[in-house]
Formats: structure tokens, C-alpha cells, sequence
């Protein structure tokens, strides 16, 4: 029971430096990737708590500000969780391909960690916009959309300081890093699916052989 007691102590020591990630970034983000502050278990936890409190603002969210709420049989915890999980691979592995190509110094671990710990502004003010939007008119929504922006944008900034930190580049550096990371990005989609696309014409060329062949005989 003791050893129970101090992982999770342990634990949540961990994720208090989250929060001192949001608030220095550059400091914690180095500290994360040099110092070895970074915990799976708790970069696990920010991104199951991102796909929750996602799932939250589409489920509970006043009618006003949601527009899930219209046909809410359309909320589905897989295909969020693909989703979700699809962009995080593309994301870390683009990352890492477009970087070394750049002499960059994460990792695809690295990633992994800076961009979980960059989530945290965006889960925060997901779920307060959830509650808030409870109490707020729609004459308020210029408020809702000024703090759901300001949950987006301190996400984004996190992950440009974290990039640039993790990968020692400098600001013009990043930004254009970020760029090529999207583009990489897309490039792996497209390749994906065109792959797919060949695999269903190869399967259906098949499947006609089989087919002539058994009619036949």
C-alpha cells in the first residue's frame, strides 16, 4: 500500500510541471527534454484528457455554443479517438522526419512529450467553456469565442516554443519548420491514401479473377 501511495505522490508531482511548462515554456521544455522531467504516464494522461474534455464540450455544451448539440447521435469516443490519435502520429513523425532533414535534436520521444505537455491551456479552457456556457447568453458569445480562441492560441503557442526549443532553431527557424512539419504532414496522408486506394484495386482484381475462375470451374 506504501509503494501505492508514493507513485501516485510521485505522480502527481509530475504533473504539476505541466503547469510550470505552461507558464515558462522555455525554461520547462527544456528542462523536459535535457533534464529528463518528462513522464510517459503523464503525457499518456494530457492526451486522454484531451480527447475527454472534447468529448464533454460536445456532449454538454449549451445549445447556443455547441453545434454538436444539433444531432448529438453523431458523437462518437472511437472515431474522436482515431482521429486524435492519427493526427498525433502524423504530427510526431512528420515532425521528426522534417527536423532531421534540418538537423534538428528531438526526438520522436521528445515530440511525443513537448506536444502532450503543450495541450494542457486547450483541455483547461475546454472544459470551463463547457461549464461557463451553461451560464452565458448568446449576447456573451463574443466573450466565448474570445476565451475558446485564447485556449487555441496558447496551445499553439506552446507547441511553436516547444518546437523550437526541443529542436534548438531559431523564431524564423520554427515558424518555417512548423510549415514544412504541416506540409509533411499532408504528404504522408495523401501517400496513405493512395496507398489504400491501390491496395482496394489490387483486392478488387483479385477477387474478380476468383470470382471467373470459380464460375468457371
Amino acid at each position: 500500500m506504501s509503494k501505492v501511495k508514493a507513485a501516485l505522490k510521485q505522480y502527481f508531482s509530475d504533473f504539476r510541471y505541466v503547469f510550470y511548462c505552461m507558464l515558462h515554456p522555455f525554461k520547462g521544455f527544456w528542462e523536459l527534454k535535457h533534464d529528463k522531467k518528462a513522464r510517459m504516464a503523464v503525457s499518456v494522461t494530457l492526451y486522454i484528457l484531451f480527447v475527454i474534455a472534447g468529448l464533454i464540450f460536445k456532449q454538454f455544451a449549451a445549445y447556443s455554443f455547441n453545434t454538436f448539440a444539433v444531432r448529438p447521435e453523431n458523437i462518437n469516443v472511437f472515431s474522436d479517438a482515431g482521429v486524435f490519435i492519427l493526427i498525433v502520429l502524423l504530427w510526431c513523425y512528420s515532425n521528426w522526419g522534417i527536423t532531421t532533414l534540418f538537423n534538428g535534436e528531438g526526438s520522436v520521444k521528445d515530440i511525443f512529450h513537448y506536444t502532450a505537455y503543450s495541450l494542457m491551456p486547450y483541455i483547461i479552457f475546454t472544459l470551463a467553456l463547457t461549464v461557463l456556457s451553461q451560464f452565458m447568453t448568446v449576447d456573451e458569445g463574443t466573450i466565448f469565442t474570445f476565451l475558446n480562441f485564447l485556449g487555441i492560441f496558447w496551445t499553439g503557442l506552446l507547441l511553436y516554443c516547444g518546437t523550437m526549443v526541443t529542436h534548438q532553431y531559431g523564431a524564423i527557424g520554427t515558424i518555417f519548420a512548423i510549415i514544412c512539419i504541416a506540409l509533411g504532414m499532408a504528404l504522408i496522408m495523401f501517400i496513405g491514401m493512395l496507398f489504400f486506394f491501390l491496395l482496394q484495386q489490387i483486392f478488387g482484381v483479385v477477387y474478380t479473377i476468383y470470382r471467373e475462375v470459380t464460375m468457371r470451374y
